[in-house]
């Protein structure tokens, strides 16, 4: 399959929750090894190819122009990230949207920063997971000494 653009389909509404994957820390890998080699432009939703075959994400600024800060980027990035979220063919994002809030909203400076929080939000529910998984044995353990 070749690439598609995020703007085509946001409109088409065909965001898939593999699309939305993509759009996570590949799209921020992917904008912060851009930035480091000066790009100039904007970023908007034309400006990510995404391949959901082959699992990647490509990002070119549009236009030329002085480079922007990295907040106006992210903030750039939070925005299409909520178009996207709003297009996806199933709900059910809800850490993903706080995030994408988070970056529209300027709550981030630099890339690094974002990809951290957004790193903490998806491992946050592996915890969980394992504290539920040792709850589970110990009560069983419990249970078996009784």
């Amino acid at each position: 399959m070749a690439s598609t653009s995020l703007t085509e389909l946001i409109e088409r509404g065909a965001v898939t929750p593999r699309a939305l994957a993509l759009m996570g820390q590949p799209a921020i890998e992917s904008m912060a090894l851009m930035r480091c080699e000066c790009h100039t432009g904007r970023i908007s939703s034309d400006s990510f190819m995404l391949d959901t075959e082959a699992g990647t994400v490509a990002v070119e600024s549009i236009g030329t122009g002085a480079a922007t800060l990295a907040a106006a980027d992210i903030a750039a990035y939070g925005h299409t990230l909520l178009q996207a979220i709003d297009a996806a063919e199933h709900g059910g994002h809800g850490r993903l949207r706080r995030f994408a809030t988070q970056c529209a909203s300027g709550q981030f400076a630099h890339w690094e920063d974002a990809r951290l929080a957004l790193e903490r939000s998806e491992s946050r529910g592996i915890y969980w997971a394992i504290i539920v998984f040792i709850t589970a044995l110990l009560a069983a353990l419990w249970h078996l000494n009784s």
